[in-house]
């Protein structure tokens, strides 16, 4: 499957609650200003028009892996405050196919990281006062699951924020690259 497409699919699914909140989600195509303004790159992951080396794939579950990413958007537009900035961009990392979600929210300290990946865990300082708390605390832990049973897993770090910005977070969506085998020449059978 194409990770580009999937990234694309699920902004397109978060852009209505980030309006909502006033916030500016976007999309970072793995080809940067190359790509060619989605030609080709209809959310069923590579449709008509799109060639094999305009796309990031992964051999992984397609459902799993839309479950795992639209946790982490979701997480992001829930967190970042109203008028802040998401942004959702694939890339590529030697071996790997990259997925980054990336806000100026709150952040999560570091040495707290690993724990929002267990189940029920809910971190108090993220708790907006006189609000209904954010779900249940299992998004995370679903998420790297259905990574992790995909070959690959989610980490946490600093946002690239200004010194003087919002702390922010990057949630890391981390895949093994997957080879597109040749086409077949049109002599073959």
């Amino acid at each position: 499957m194409d990770l580009n497409a999937l990234a694309r699919e699920v902004v397109l699914q978060y852009l209505p609650l980030a309006h909502e909140k006033n916030q500016d989600l976007g999309w970072v195509h793995a080809y940067g200003d190359n790509a060619q303004a989605d030609v080709g790159m209809a959310p069923a992951a590579t449709g008509a028009g799109a060639t094999a080396d305009m796309v990031a794939p992964v051999m992984a579950h397609g459902e799993e892996l839309h479950e795992a990413l639209s946790n982490l958007v979701h997480n992001a537009v829930a967190y970042t405050p109203a008028g802040g900035t998401i942004t959702v961009a694939t890339r590529f990392e030697g071996l790997s196919v990259c997925v980054e979600v990336c806000d100026n929210g709150p952040g999560i300290a570091a040495d707290q990281r690993a724990a929002v990946f267990e189940r029920f865990v809910q971190l108090a300082e993220h708790a907006v006062p006189g609000a209904a708390r954010h779900g249940a605390g299992l998004g995370l832990s679903i998420a790297r699951g259905y990574a992790q049973r995909n070959g690959g897993d989610i980490e946490l770090a600093d946002a690239d924020t200004p010194a003087d910005g919002p702390r922010g977070l990057r949630a890391i969506l981390r895949l093994p690259r997957a080879t597109i085998p040749a086409a077949r020449s049109a002599s073959a059978g």
